[in-house]
């Protein structure tokens, strides 16, 4: 995922290096905001409009280690609407105070957009079959394929 983006930054005469380390190595230095640079790979949104951005981009977290306001922003302008999809209690409220953190962290590039899809993509061999994934979010469906000749043999069996 990174690769394209450290080639563009190569362009500009900036040397992206990795940092390779173990998972609790990694999660320490990020919860301590102990990095340059990280990517926030799969973050689940919350069903509480407001709760994760404020985790995230709040000031009120910003000086606290550990958190996961990983940026450190303080932005007075971000908290008003973060408070706003918060206390938003119809889709009408709501919208416009999204809208306005969308535009708030695009003006303040507080964040660089990486590739993201909805899709979850999959290599597989063809000696392998499996189940119609389109709109599963959970790959962990992917322990449910079998070998396509068995797959054949149980259709075939069908009435």
């Amino acid at each position: 995922m990174l690769g394209p983006f450290a080639g563009n930054l190569e362009r500009l005469g900036i040397t992206l290096k990795y940092a390779p380390m173990d998972a609790v190595a990694a999660s320490k230095k990020m919860m301590g905001h102990d990095f340059d640079m990280t990517v926030i790979s799969r973050w689940e949104p919350s069903l509480v409009p407001g709760t994760g951005e404020s985790l995230l981009w709040g000031s009120a977290l910003a000086d606290r280690k550990p958190s996961y306001a990983l940026a450190d922003v303080k932005d007075r302008g971000l908290d008003a609407a973060i408070a706003a999809m918060g206390g938003a209690r119809t889709m009408a409220a709501l919208v416009p105070a999204a809208h306005a953190f969308d535009r708030i962290m695009r003006w303040q590039h507080y964040a660089v957009p990486l590739w993201r899809s909805n899709e979850i993509w999959l290599a597989h061999w063809d000696s392998v079959e499996g189940p119609d994934l389109k709109g599963v979010l959970d790959p962990t469906f992917v322990d449910l394929w079998w070998s396509a000749s068995d797959a054949l043999s149980i259709r075939q069996a069908k009435p």
